[in-house]
């Protein structure tokens, strides 16, 4: 590990977040010239628990950090490791607009201020994640544009996420492979169907019927949660709202 790797890379992180050093240095817990430090190579062997604390506010594993990767997607938590966690810190979110298609990667989410995710206090164990409301689509029961979803997610692709009226369901339709929709729908169940609907406070809701009620998982190349809507057409359930958050405007 160099140091001239190391500060190459954090700067290149910083250029893709458009973040300066010194807003990453305190969202990471470090003083505020640490990472000016690195770049400019008075730190010229910064610890590795310094820039493990990095990866967080980088976006990226710490390998990628090192130069061992050159992919800086994050690492993967194992489920043991997951558990132990009780709250994580999100810096982006999945962004939620009925009808909207977006490109795949970077198009799904949107960078949003450091937010701190609590998990389930009564399925610790469960995976947890955060999206955004892009638009009103369910403002007919409270859940407004801006709002931020803590859902349960099935990361693991081990859980089967149930349906049940009245839930908030993190819906996702594909087209193609080149861009997907991600939106929120609540559950109905009406007799004997299923249903994901809108809820705007203005104009009809926009239901999509689940034909199948059987999860889709028992044929090669598929996933647990999804569902058939159509000759052909299925869609995923991602997980299931648990909290509602609203971020007030900064009154300062």
């Amino acid at each position: 590990m160099t140091r001239s790797t190391v500060a190459d890379r954090i700067q290149a992180r910083l250029d893709a977040l458009n973040k300066n050093p010194s807003a990453v240095a305190l969202e990471a817990g470090l003083s505020r010239s640490s990472v000016l430090d690195i770049l400019k190579g008075k730190a010229a062997h910064p610890r590795v628990d310094t820039l493990k604390k990095l990866t967080g506010p980088l976006q990226c594993s710490l390998a990628y950090l090192t130069g061992d990767r050159d992919d800086p997607k994050p690492d993967r938590l194992s489920r043991e490791e997951y558990a132990l966690l009780d709250t994580e810190i999100r810096t982006s979110a999945i962004v939620l607009a009925t009808g909207i298609y977006r490109e795949r990667g970077s198009g799904l989410e949107r960078t949003i201020s450091p937010t701190i995710v609590y998990r389930n206090p009564s399925h610790p164990k469960q995976a947890v994640s955060l999206a955004i409301m892009d638009d009103d689509s369910l403002a007919g029961i409270g859940i407004l544009e801006g709002d931020q979803l803590t859902f349960v997610a099935d990361h693991f692709g081990d859980i089967d996420l149930p349906l049940s009226s009245g839930s908030i369901a993190i819906v996702r339709r594909d087209l193609g492979t080149e861009a997907s929709e991600y939106s929120a729908r609540q559950i109905e169940i009406a007799g004997g169907d299923v249903y994901l609907t809108t809820r705007p406070a203005v104009g009809e809701p926009k239901a999509i019927k689940i034909w199948s009620h059987e999860i889709l998982d028992d044929e090669p190349g598929t996933l647990r949660n999804n569902y058939l809507t159509g000759p052909g057409n299925t869609l995923t359930i991602e997980g299931l709202a648990i909290r509602v958050t609203r971020i007030l405007r900064d009154p300062f």
